[in-house]
């Protein structure tokens, strides 16, 4: 993995340990941008806004295509929906529900739904990328 750090100007007040602490928390993340997968049921997509305040994509309403661009356009409307927060929540419905999900007019049950979520929570274990999974409260 490439280093992402670049230099901090030292007139921005910055302190190194605060610059450390950022960039790991940027190499915490990945192609998900921070959204993770309840690894129990009932299966969300989980976004933490801020320390007290998770978003909360229940996937049993992203059914079918239709249902999932209204979600999508529900989070852009969020003031902190960012491109990457986006783009990360894009990804991670395209990892759990495959690419063949877009623009389709076919219907998950709540049984398939379910299923294609334990897919990704098997898949993300087997693969190490365990930081997309949000173990049960």
């Amino acid at each position: 993995m490439t280093d992402k750090r670049k230099p901090i100007p030292p007139d921005l007040g910055v302190s190194l340990g605060d610059a450390d602490a950022f960039f790991r928390h940027l190499d915490s993340t990945d192609e998900w941008n921070c959204w993770v997968l309840d690894t129990d049921a009932p299966y969300c997509l989980n976004y933490s806004v801020t320390e007290c305040y998770n978003y909360y994509l229940p996937l049993d309403e992203l059914g079918n295509s239709a249902k999932t661009m209204q979600w999508i356009m529900h989070v852009v409307e969020k003031t902190w929906a960012t491109d990457a927060i986006l783009a990360g929540l894009v990804r991670a419905i395209g990892d759990i529900f495959g690419h063949w999900y877009c623009g389709s007019d076919h219907c998950l049950t709540p049984e398939q739904i379910s299923k294609r979520a334990r897919a990704c929570i098997a898949r993300c274990q087997r693969s190490g990328d365990v930081h997309k999974l949000n173990k049960g409260q």
